[in-house]
């Protein structure tokens, strides 16, 4: 991590740098910041568990500071478990190889490796997603390796080109099938299906692949199987055509992708000549492989937290989704909430899911790192949650001893006040003196039984009695 750190006034002087862990000093640091200046601190600590960890960075005191509030800052780092493991295969070294290189690590999440067959075999047992680049191949060298990855239920993104075995390609593949010749290609460019929404890809950026240079692709007919989604058509020259060039496949778990034609280094050049960046392909890429990679959620309850950090002054949301075998949502489920903080003081908690409210809010959480656990019998079975979220201090205050006049200027003119620098307080002190006091107004409210109003009372008795008079000397009642 790297940390910013200001001198405000004082004089130039080393400054003691520490990063803590709770009580435990887990670096310190000297370094030599010129007055006013900025300067930055970089710390390298281990990851030994993974989830949230709170960090506090904490800068000497020098004498004559008004404030230390602004001597430290708690930090939150998440630890996540491992990063995706993806294996790009293939029959013989391609510029894809280091293309896809280039934008998959460039993601933190995922880890990239190289094989081509017959040097060597793969580093790991098992990963997270396979590229197939051109495989199954003409020789059938990578067909036995690639069934293995499949019956393992591993996702794969086939990538066809010249070397490709079509007919092992049509058996083995779950996203679309090729009649053609072997050996016979096509160039064609891209043509964004509109229709085409799962992978949130802006429709700027998918309209620059339209005009990058044509892919090779195998020649002959193309059909779609079940269950699959056309992202990318095939376009020759400047017809269009309802040939996909990319497409995925998504069923019951079972994950796929297909990429018709190779060359995708091209369309990474030609972006950066054109535009100076590319983030069209890159972002393409990235959602295929994100959409692929992804773990599909099967708990049948489902209890997260609407964001992983919160303001000491905010209130920590929580989310909950009960389902049914089939993945429905079902409801009346009585949860049972416990959040623990770093001392492991528990607060528990119980709501309940229904269809007009699946939300739960908690208030005035201090300052930390919390861990929950949600317990719920659903269909007669417990089910449980677990997650965990920080809560931090906000001090506007603290982050900057420096008064900021104009600020004070335009808060004054908005409330049709008057705004004093230093130089002018005698002046205010006397408006202050001379301005009229205003006029005060004082009142005061008694509140009193009847039966205090003496003369009242009487009035009422002796109207009573002369009415019974009255009616007794008329006859009547």
């Amino acid at each position: 991590m790297v940390a910013e750190i200001q001198n405000i006034g004082f004089s130039d002087r080393p400054l003691r740098v520490s990063l803590l862990q709770g009580a435990a000093v887990v670096q310190q640091k000297t370094i030599n910041v010129k007055r006013n200046d900025l300067a930055e601190v970089e710390f390298l600590s281990t990851a030994k568990v993974k989830g949230t960890q709170r960090y506090t960075v904490v800068v000497q005191t020098v004498e004559g500071e008004v404030t230390t509030l602004n001597n430290s800052r708690d930090v939150f780092v998440e630890v996540v478990d491992g990063r995706e493991k993806i294996l790009m295969m293939g029959y013989a070294p391609h510029p894809d190889f280091k293309a896809f290189k280039q934008i998959i690590e460039q993601n933190n999440n995922y880890s990239f490796e190289a094989h081509f067959l017959g040097l060597g075999t793969p580093k790991e047992a098992t990963y997270d997603l396979i590229i197939a680049h051109q495989i199954p191949d003409r020789a059938g060298s990578g067909n036995r390796l690639l069934s293995q990855y499949k019956a393992k239920g591993i996702p794969i993104w086939y990538i066809t080109g010249s070397q490709s075995n079509l007919n092992a390609f049509n058996t083995l593949n779950d996203v679309a099938q090729i009649g053609g010749r072997l050996g016979r290609t096509d160039q064609v460019t891209a043509s964004f299906n509109p229709q085409f929404d799962k992978l949130g890809l802006a429709d700027e950026l998918m309209q620059r692949l339209q005009r990058l240079p044509p892919l090779q692709v195998p020649y002959g007919n193309y059909n779609l199987k079940a269950n699959s989604e056309v992202v990318l058509y095939q376009k020759v020259g400047n017809v269009p055509t309802e040939r996909p060039l990319l497409a995925i496949h998504s069923d019951q778990g079972t994950k796929a992708a297909w990429l018709a034609g190779e060359g995708l280094w091209h369309w990474r050049l030609e972006e950066y000549a054109q535009h100076e960046t590319q983030e069209a392909v890159d972002a393409l890429v990235l959602k295929v492989v994100q959409f692929l990679s992804a773990k599909e959620d099967k708990r049948k309850l489902r209890v997260y937290t609407s964001d992983d950090e919160y303001f000491d002054y905010e209130k920590v949301v929580f989310e909950a989704e009960a389902y049914n075998d089939v993945y429905e949502k079902i409801y009346d489920i009585k949860v049972n909430l416990s959040i623990t903080n770093e001392q492991n003081k528990t607060y528990n908690y119980t709501f309940a899911i229904s269809e007009g409210s699946s939300k739960f809010e908690v208030s005035g959480l201090p300052k930390g790192v919390y861990r929950y656990k949600a317990t719920a019998e659903v269909l007669g079975k417990m089910e449980q949650a677990v997650g965990e979220f920080s809560v931090k201090a906000l001090q506007l205050e603290a982050l900057s001893t420096t008064a900021d006049h104009q600020l004070l200027r335009q808060v004054a003119e908005q409330t049709e006040g008057q705004f004093y620098p230093v130089d002018q307080l005698a002046r205010l002190e006397e408006q202050l003196l001379d301005t009229q006091k205003p006029d005060k107004i004082h009142s005061s409210e008694e509140l009193l039984e009847i039966i205090h109003f003496k003369w009242l009372f009487f009035l009422i008795v002796g109207l009573a009695s002369v009415e019974w008079v009255i009616r007794k000397y008329k006859g009547s009642y």
